[in-house]
């Protein structure tokens, strides 16, 4: 019987009924896995990195996007006085600065836990988009709101392989 070549499909070529049996056995108690042996031999080592040097960057970007949201929840968390005078200048009741200070707390948390990355990505951006509106009906500037948010959303996308897999930007 010929060698099969290093990349042909097992099922491709006669096998005897030993390496059958085996094959069989090895499906059966979930051994043969080929999507595991497809990972590992797509990986090279001049992609990994430029993927490690992505992903460092977008932890940079996600960590300074978390110390802000850290700091401006905090401060809302414990009512401290320049966040009170912000907040009800811009029309936010006093007696909801705290609530709205603990939601963007336990999203920053969602954001900072990687199972939990994603949801807390979409909830920072719901935050981000009422303080947008907030901002618009007070005549202020939004950039920065914007900004944070596209920073959020970059910071994730670079840190989160399979995020940059599920939307791949093409060349």
């Amino acid at each position: 019987m010929a060698q099969m070549p290093p990349n042909t499909a097992v099922f491709t070529q006669r096998l005897p009924l030993r390496h059958l049996l085996v094959l069989y056995h090895s499906i059966k108690q979930n051994l043969y896995k080929p999507e595991e042996i497809m990972e590992a031999t797509f990986v090279t080592q001049d992609t990994k990195p430029r993927t490690d040097k992505v992903a460092i960057i977008g932890k940079i970007i996600s960590i300074l996007c978390i110390l802000f949201l850290l700091v401006d929840a905090v401060m809302k968390v414990i009512e401290h006085p320049l966040s009170m005078e912000g907040s009800v200048a811009l029309g936010w009741p006093a007696d909801q600065v705290q609530s709205i200070g603990i939601a963007l707390l336990v999203s920053t948390i969602l954001y900072i836990i990687p199972r939990t990355a994603i949801l807390g990505a979409i909830l920072i951006t719901g935050y981000l988009g009422g303080a947008i509106a907030v901002m618009v009906m007070a005549k202020q500037s939004l950039s920065f709101a914007a900004t944070l948010g596209v920073l959020v959303w970059a910071g994730m996308y670079l840190r989160d392989a399979q995020l940059r897999a599920m939307i791949p930007f093409r060349k």
